[in-house]
């Protein structure tokens, strides 16, 4: 039976501008309020799952085991199952903004833009106070079998009904200023402080999504005691081996924020030709990184006994601890249509870092980004989607053959309709390679989560020594020492390349009064270029420093014709 869950929003808004002499004054308001159904969980009937530990040479275990042998064996992992007990939450919560925002025209050259802006998000409410939170005892995550933890019940014990703090001080200026250097060169600037809030949208880490309404029975078993067995199937009931997961926030939850600014240079060249350039830059503070902080301590024989929380199999943490930076020189230039020609052309070349990926990214929502949630520092690097120089090119040419245009204007109607109206247009790409992490493919460390190898080198070969079968330096890393962590950082290797060339060719054909066609031929990667995915990046497994994959498609061309009247 389909699930039917309300979605509703109501906004209001209204916004007045007021013109006295130089100025532009603008004084605006908006009222969101959201109602929603949300029904996110995974494993409703559970799931199993074989790594091949059980299966491995305990004297080697690196690169040896299978999975489908300990499936045959009968011998999974880990196992997890999600309960609902009583339908799906239904939510509500409100955002509120309001701005002021002036704008002074100095002199006819200089123009200065200055505001200020409110936002309250209000955390979220459920209709039955169906959420909780998990409270932390006073050691926090530090130090093994810690006490005095709970579960927070909204409405209950003195907990407020949307449990986390409301911030109440996200105030955001913001800055402007152009000023005209001659007739064709202008020099602008700006800075901003921007606050958002990703309390009520995406993710699996959400308080109304939590045990006890909610739950998810896990187990995660050592690699050298097996706790599961297929034949017994798979645990619903909390047992000493089977643990309910928990979702934990801070209560002081702080609004995620970003500072942003730009200086940029734009000037007008002969020909209808414009260019700029532009450094562009950002920081970002209480970015909300998913993790585990519950991870146990590096250690021998079962993981529960080495967790902070051993009561739990798991807890989805979703703490607002991250920061990013981006700095960026930007380059382009546009050419304006003039003579059949059109194009704009654009190269980035940029840093961008951070200590985790975005809370509701695909990577981030495995919880098992993070070695050592005790130490997420130690995550600072590339951001996922770092490309550090990235050049793009959209051009369109209007051939020169036909009527109205340079060659064959006067010919007749049967040569217009083969050679004349001919358009081409062709989007180049050129990127450098993403970053990525590298791991062990046994996990020494014995905390349920992956290890990374120690790094004894850089790692990244030049481009005259990198290979499909070795595309980085595997002698680089080393395994840790038993029951320890790595000390390789994370996204220390760029990944290969991109390039991808797509073009087409149409015409317009008048087939008579109201009544036309238009055909293209189109070709995606007209160069039949391979882009290769990211190399095998488990150490000791038999694909590390290998490519096995392809990102984009073989070339393909296709035939197309619209009528229209």
């Amino acid at each position: 039976m389909p699930e039917v869950v309300p979605q509703n929003t109501e906004e209001y808004s209204d916004t007045v501008t007021r013109v006295h002499g130089a100025h532009v004054s603008a004084f605006g308001v908006d009222v969101i309020h959201n109602d929603f159904g949300f029904l996110q969980v995974t494993n409703l009937y559970g799931a199993l799952s074989w790594t091949g530990s059980y299966s491995n040479n305990p004297a080697h275990s690196t690169g040896t085991g299978s999975g489908f042998a300990d499936f045959l064996l009968g011998l999974p992992a880990s196992s997890s199952k999600t309960s609902l007990l009583y339908g799906p939450p239904v939510l509500s919560y409100t955002e509120l903004g309001g701005f002021a925002q002036d704008t002074w025209r100095i002199t006819p050259r200089l123009t200065l833009t200055s505001g200020l802006r409110y936002d309250l998000f209000t955390n979220p409410v459920e209709r039955e106070n169906r959420q909780s939170d998990f409270a932390p005892g006073p050691g926090g995550f530090v130090g093994m079998a810690n006490g005095g933890s709970s579960v927070a019940l909204a409405g209950q014990a003195g907990v407020s009904t949307g449990i986390l703090r409301t911030q109440s001080k996200n105030f955001s200026p913001r800055v402007g200023v152009a000023y005209r250097l001659g007739e064709k060169t202008v020099v602008r600037g700006a800075y901003g402080l921007f606050y958002f809030d990703e309390q009520g949208t995406g993710g699996s880490a959400r308080l109304f999504l939590n045990y006890p309404d909610i739950t998810t029975q896990s187990a995660n078993c050592s690699s050298t005691a097996p706790c599961l067995n297929t034949s017994a199937g798979i645990p619903n009931k909390s047992s000493a081996s089977v643990l309910p997961q928990v979702t934990y926030m801070p209560i002081d939850n702080p609004t995620s924020h970003i500072q942003q600014w730009n200086l940029t240079v734009e000037r007008q060249l002969a020909g209808g030709l414009v260019v700029r350039g532009s450094y562009v830059g950002s920081h970002g503070d209480d970015l909300n990184i998913a993790l585990n902080p519950d991870v146990a301590y590096p250690g021998p024989g079962a993981v529960a006994p080495r967790q902070p929380y051993s009561a739990y199999a798991s807890i989805s943490g979703w703490e607002p601890i991250g920061i990013s930076n981006y700095n960026a020189l930007q380059l382009s230039a546009e050419k304006r249509l003039e003579s059949g020609l059109y194009f704009l052309a654009a190269y980035t070349y940029s840093r961008s870092l951070d200590n985790g990926p975005g809370g509701n990214s695909s990577s981030s929502e495995s919880r098992s980004n993070v070695q050592n949630p005790r130490d997420v520092s130690a995550e600072y690097g590339l951001s996922d989607f770092n490309y550090s120089q990235r050049f793009t090119d959209s051009t369109i040419y209007q051939l020169p053959f036909g009527r109205g245009r340079r060659f064959l204007s006067h010919d007749g109607a049967l040569t217009d309709s083969l050679l004349g109206g001919w358009e081409a247009t062709g989007i180049l790409t050129l990127q450098s390679g993403p970053p990525f992490s590298v791991s062990m493919a046994t996990s020494v460390a014995n905390t349920g989560t992956f290890t990374r190898p120690n790094r004894l080198c850089n790692g990244n070969l030049s481009g005259s020594q990198r290979t499909l079968r070795r595309w980085y330096d595997t002698s680089c890393f080393v395994s840790p020492p038993p029951y320890a962590f790595g000390n390789t950082g994370r996204n220390i290797l760029i990944g290969p390349n991109l390039k991808t060339l797509d073009f087409s060719l149409d015409k317009n054909f008048q087939i008579e009064k109201g009544l036309g066609m238009q055909f293209r031929v189109e070709s995606f990667n007209l160069l039949n270029h391979p882009n290769f995915g990211i190399p095998g990046n488990s150490i000791g497994s038999a694909t590390e420093a290998t490519v096995t994959s392809v990102i984009t498609n073989a070339r393909e061309i296709q035939f197309a014709a619209r009528f229209h009247w």
